[in-house]
């Protein structure tokens, strides 16, 4: 087991090396987490035999911590500003992507990363944690449930077709109107209480861009 996690370990840190993805242990543990829940939506079987749990802030495999004690990673302490110190992990000796993983598995890290791996961590753990569906229901403690990930063929992306031309158009000029009248965004404020900002600064590990995507085809 811990030869096949410690290559799909090296694989995520290679390619978000690749995308200038600087990767700590939270983030890569939930970024494998993802790996895996993609894994299961795409083939409906595990990827890995990690007992995943849900342990303190989220998904987490109690056995995790031998293997990324491995003396082939490394982990370099990064000084940041008022005396915070990142913890970024790497690989010692690379060698090519092949060598960890097969080339589908290859594929699904690369979109993994891609979707993912650049979000701020705040948003990251708030999507592994309320969205993803083996946590969902989850009581503290619980070993989770992959089962409940729905297979690919029912989550994709359908097309909505408009046969009616004039209802479209109508809807087109619902669409520009509100985004017309939407106010610019150095305008909109918001409020946050003390308890609040103090949770974020829990979470507050590294930040980076935020990618919020989605689509929708009209015929």
């Amino acid at each position: 087991m811990e030869e096949i996690v410690l290559n799909l370990i090296k694989g995520i840190l290679e390619e978000a090396e690749k995308r200038g993805i600087s990767m700590g242990k939270v983030r890569l543990i939930k970024l494998l987490y993802l790996l895996e829940v993609e894994y299961y939506r795409l083939y409906q079987k595990r990827l890995t035999p990690l007992k995943w749990q849900f342990y303190y802030y989220g998904p987490y495999p109690l056995e995790i911590g031998k293997i990324l004690g491995s003396p082939e990673l490394e982990e370099e302490e990064i000084n940041l500003p008022e005396d915070k110190v990142f913890h970024k992990l790497g690989i010692i000796v690379k060698e090519p992507h092949n060598k960890y993983v097969e080339p589908e598995i290859e594929r699904l890290i690369r979109r993994v990363i891609e979707e993912w791996g650049g979000l701020d961590l705040r948003y990251l753990l708030d999507y592994v944690y309320f969205e993803t569906e083996p946590m969902i229901g989850a009581e503290p403690g619980d070993i989770l449930d992959f089962s409940k990930i729905k297979p690919w063929e029912e989550t994709r992306i359908r097309k909505i077709k408009i046969k009616n031309r004039k209802k479209y158009e109508e809807l087109r000029r619902k669409v520009k109107e509100h985004l017309e009248n939407l106010p610019p965004l150095e305008e909109i404020r918001f409020k946050m209480d003390k308890v609040f900002l103090e949770g974020l600064k829990i979470w507050n590990e590294d930040a980076s861009q935020v990618n919020i995507k989605g689509k929708v085809e009209i015929e």
